[in-house]
């Protein structure tokens, strides 16, 4: 009763802060605020599902991070497939959010490993996991595709790190070259525990990270998906369909045309 009790109170925190944060003349004044404090100040996140974590606050990320409402309905999603003892791969791990949300879930007998090539991005995470004393999560600084090796990322520098292979979409004027390693799962598979779950985005090439992960598909793993683009769409629902996976909504629906959808939730049944 005590764990459904904290459940609702994190629920409607991160309900209630969502709204008032889209009031046209309070939002902005909350987001003003919020500008005013101190690069890599800690707080306590006190709404959502990692209410009571410890997050580092760095201006180049969303302020839904700390404040814990950040994509709410994939944190229930959390919440609904991830248990004691999962092992969780969050491959493109941004800042780490979901890397703390993954590693309360999981517990001390889970494992998480967060996949995270932008320098600035993996000190985040890093920094996330440290706070947090999360001895059962691992930040893996490299990118995920097809194949082992080193390739271009184009990122922006200082901004909250959307970050791709440079082969995949069309150069922004913004955006500089990075020489990243890059691991195959089915490699990482060999000296690592399977994933029970795993969250991928990775800004288009989605389909690439599990063309490098059959190993790992045949164990049926529950996938987190985020879906840029119809190609990319095709791309996932091309791969995973064959091997048995069906697919649904962050809300849990059954879409008709899955590859439109952006994100997907895919389950082997």
């Amino acid at each position: 009763m005590k764990t459904l009790a904290k459940d609702l109170v994190r629920s409607l925190g991160a309900r209630v802060i969502s709204r008032v944060g889209a009031v046209p003349v309070v939002g902005p004044a909350l987001r003003s605020l919020a500008r005013g404090y101190p690069e890599g100040s800690v707080v306590t996140i006190k709404s959502g599902h990692a209410a009571g974590m410890r997050w580092k606050r760095h201006h180049r990320y969303v302020n839904g991070y700390w404040v814990g409402n950040y994509e709410y309905p994939i944190q229930e999603l959390f919440a609904r497939h991830l248990g004691p003892g999962d092992v969780f791969y969050d491959i493109g791990a941004n800042a780490g959010f979901f890397t703390l949300l993954a590693a309360r879930r999981v517990g001390p007998s889970g494992r998480v490993y967060a996949f995270e090539p932008v320098p600035d991005n993996l000190a985040s995470v890093r920094e996330q996991i440290e706070v947090n004393r999360l001895e059962h999560a691992e930040a893996v600084g490299a990118a995920v595709g097809r194949s082992a090796g080193r390739l271009a990322l184009r990122y922006s520098p200082g901004a909250s790190a959307m970050a791709r292979l440079a082969h995949v979409g069309k150069a922004q004027p913004d955006e500089t070259t990075l020489d990243v390693e890059v691991v195959c799962l089915d490699d990482f598979l060999k000296d690592h525990r399977a994933p029970t779950m795993m969250k991928i985005d990775v800004e288009g090439a989605e389909g690439e990270v599990l063309e490098g992960a059959r190993s790992a598909l045949e164990k049926g793993p529950k996938l987190l998906i985020e879906v840029h683009g119809r190609a990319c769409g095709e791309a996932v629902v091309g791969i995973l369909r064959p091997l048995g996976y069906e697919f649904e909504r962050v809300d849990g629906s059954r879409p008709e045309r899955p590859e439109d959808e952006p994100h997907l939730l895919a389950l082997r049944r």
